[in-house]
């Protein structure tokens, strides 16, 4: 296999580029995951938010 001569690892490119996009799709999984929780969070409060003014409409 041909080694690229800017690649300081010594590994062979499909292995880099290979590693390369698994890193980026961990990312892309981390940003949805924390996109989830920000989306989980936001309803908890509308539900509570919700919850209190229907409470204080039937105290």
């Amino acid at each position: 296999m041909v080694k690229d001569p800017k690649n300081f690892t010594g590994e062979d490119v499909p292995a880099l580029l290979k590693r390369e996009d698994d890193r980026r799709r961990e990312i892309e999984d981390w940003k949805g995951m924390l996109l989830s929780w920000w989306g989980l969070l936001c309803l908890v409060i509308l539900a509570f938010l919700i919850l209190s003014l229907l409470a204080d409409l039937f105290r």
